[in-house]
């Protein structure tokens, strides 16, 4: 599983992503940000961040950011309605964007307005949700598996290390799941023990946890 730890930490996974998990039709953009919340909010999260993924092949973008998608949708009162990174892979380059925020109709609204910017269908996309949760470093496996039971997942694999601890599972009710390490997962789920904020720090994606770095918008 140390691999898995390292994968997730790095741009090999977004290449990953796109190679294995190919868009299907064109899936409610709320959507599966619904099925990700309800433990986090059962679970009584605070700070919750929502995240949405879009993965179009650089070629099909003439090889240049879409205009007006770092454009904050006209609502300047909403965080940047995307971010982006150009990724370079063997098979050509790819530009990964990212809405983010608070709500689920928010996000919604930017996944919609990302879309009408780049009139295409995304080679791939992912979901992700992130909330600060109350416990201690004790609590990390226990709380895992409550999630886990939560969103009837089948755990597939499990790495603890000081105070952390990050689990792939496939739920089936999730969208079409990818083949890590000889088995099905669409679920990453992450928790960290955070000291300062005295509380348990979670992130949970569809199919995998995408490691974005602070991005700054970019031209050739």
């Amino acid at each position: 599983m140390a691999i898995l730890v390292r994968l997730l930490a790095c741009y090999v996974l977004i290449l990953f992503l796109l190679l294995s998990f190919p868009a299907s039709g064109t899936p409610d953009p709320g959507q599966p940000w619904e099925e990700l919340l309800q433990p986090l909010e059962i679970c009584r999260g605070e700070e919750i961040r929502l995240q949405g993924y879009l993965f179009l092949p650089a070629s099909e973008a003439g090889g240049e950011l879409p205009a007006g998608a770092a454009v904050g949708g006209g609502d300047a009162a909403l965080p940047p309605c995307c971010q982006w990174v150009r990724v370079a892979g063997e098979k050509g380059d790819y530009l990964v964007f990212r809405v983010e925020g608070e709500d689920i109709p928010s996000c919604r609204r930017r996944i919609a307005y990302l879309h009408g910017i780049l009139k295409r269908e995304p080679a791939a996309r992912a979901w992700s949700a992130e909330a600060l949760i109350p416990g201690s470093e004790e609590d990390l496996a226990s709380l895992a598996k409550k999630m886990a039971r939560l969103w009837g997942a089948e755990i597939r694999g499990w790495d603890a290390a000081g105070g952390d601890l990050n689990i792939t599972a496939f739920v089936p009710a999730f969208p079409a799941a990818i083949q890590l390490e000889g088995a099905e997962v669409n679920l990453n789920l992450e928790l960290h023990y955070d000291r300062y904020a005295e509380g348990i720090r979670v992130r949970a994606g569809i199919p995998l946890l995408i490691s974005y770095p602070s991005p700054k918008a970019k031209t050739e």
